[in-house]
This record gives C-alpha cells, structure tokens and sequence, in this order.
C-alpha cells in the first residue's frame, strides 16, 4: 500500500506527498536553494550529480494530485534553477541518466521567464547603449537577483520596488524605500542584516538608475564595455557588486545557459 502513496526519489529514498511538500515550503521560503551553493565546491561532478538530484526529486509529476497549481509552478523553479545551476558541469555516471530526464521539461523556458525576459529586454537595451554591456548580460544579472522576477522586492502592501538589481538606498537616494532583512555574505558565511532598498516606478527608471550607477561611479570602470559573460561577471563582482563569493559564477551560468538564450529575442 506504501507504493501507492509514496514515491521513489532519485537516491532510492521513498517520499511520500508530504515529505515533497515540506521541501516545497522549504524552496518557497529559499532555505532549500542553499544546497546550490554547492556549486562552489572543487568536486563538479559530485556538485553535478546533487544538482540533478535535486532536479530530480524536485519534479512536478511526483507532487500529489491536490497540488495546487503555486506548488507545481514553484516545483518547476526549483527543477529549473538546479538545471541551469548544472549547464556547464561535467554530467557523468550517475548524474547523467537524472540530467537527460530532467532536461525535457526545462527544454523551453517556462512561460514566466520568457515573460520576465520579454518585459526587461528594451530596458536592458537602453541600458546597454549606455553602458556597452551586452543587453542579455544585464537581463541575466537581473534574473540572479530577483529568481527570474520570482523575487521583486514588494514593500508592506505589496507594491512592486521595480528593483530588479537590489540596489540599495544610501544617503544620497532621496526616492521611496523598503527596508527588510536579507542574507549577505561576511567573510565567505552567510548572515542576515537589514538593509534598505530602493523602489522605482518602473523597470525603465530601475534600469536607468543601474546603468547611471555603472557610468558614475569609479569602482566599476572596468565592468563598462565588457563583452564577455565571464568577464563582466568577474569584474563586477571584484567591483563589489555582490558580497556572494560564488556570484561571478552564477551569473555567467545565466548568461550562458539555455533559459535565457532561448527567452530572448531573435535578433540579439
């Protein structure tokens, strides 16, 4: 009877619907994304065959049939970002046969990061005549910071910030703010602060505030005009971007991956 009601993991393990969908409540909530952090480790094909794992066991057709339709969605996220976390690691052994049938379902992008894609590409355009950026580069490092729009930062009502960068207020930002806890990185750990953010009217104002950021201030010279992923990631996070030490690396997986190459527009 157990079978009928429980599910087989890719490590053998049985899950059973509510064992899925605490890790459901786990990745809603980003403690489940921590395990991506393995990427930074030495060993690419233990990291490879982790993430594929957590493709895996994250896939939709293992939820119940009373799953709403916010948990298959979220279920695909995950699925989606270890996938995309993966490209470029060398998939061998175990890892491999959990890759090829995983890959099918993230083949296309889903509908809400073409979506996400379509809505940022003439901002991004904008920005990248301003700055010499490629226009997919900037897209991507806004998918990094905010889970393909998953995560905007919304104030007490709900209104969106538009800040798609996580550009934080400093005293010279005389425009709305939020303010919430967020996790950031001190001497390579994890730790919670609480910082305040910007908000913008539109993604045409925070893309605009992004790319005056890049051309003003000194310590990003170096990131302008760069035309290759990894070093415009490389230099944007010597720049002090990111306090993240593994964000150079996610961002040129974006950038490279097959997500955004497929959700951007034909002619770029």
């Amino acid at each position: 009877m157990a079978e009928t009601t429980e599910t087989r993991t890719a490590t053998g393990r049985l899950a059973s619907p509510e064992r899925l969908a605490a890790k459901h409540q786990q990745a809603l909530f980003g403690d489940y994304f921590q395990l991506l952090e393995l990427e930074r480790s030495a060993d690419e094909l233990a990291v490879a065959r982790a993430l594929t794992r957590i493709a895996a066991e994250f896939d939709p057709l293992r939820l119940p049939a009373s799953a709403t339709e916010e948990q298959v969605t979220r279920t695909k996220l995950v699925a989606a970002v270890a996938l995309d976390a993966a490209a470029g690691l060398p998939l061998a052994g175990a890892a491999a046969p959990l890759a090829l049938a995983a890959r099918p379902a993230a083949a296309d992008p889903a509908p809400d990061r073409a979506q996400f894609v379509a809505d940022l590409w003439p901002h991004a355009e904008a920005a990248s005549a301003a700055t010499g950026i490629p226009a997919h580069f900037l897209v991507a490092q806004a998918a990094l910071e905010t889970g393909w729009g998953e995560k905007v930062l919304k104030n007490a009502q709900g209104m969106s910030s538009y800040n798609v960068f996580n550009l934080k207020a400093g005293s010279r930002w005389d425009g709305p703010t939020l303010s919430l806890p967020v996790r950031e990185y001190a001497e390579g750990a994890p730790v919670t602060e609480h910082a305040t953010f910007r908000m913008y009217g539109s993604y045409a104002d925070a893309f605009a505030d992004y790319a005056r950021l890049l051309t003003q201030a000194p310590r990003y010279a170096a990131v302008l005009g760069q035309r290759e992923a990894a070093d415009f990631a490389r230099t944007l996070h010597q720049a002090g971007f990111a306090t993240d030490p593994g964000y150079a690396a996610k961002l040129e997986r974006i950038i490279t991956g097959p997500t955004l190459r497929q959700g951007a527009p034909a002619t770029s």
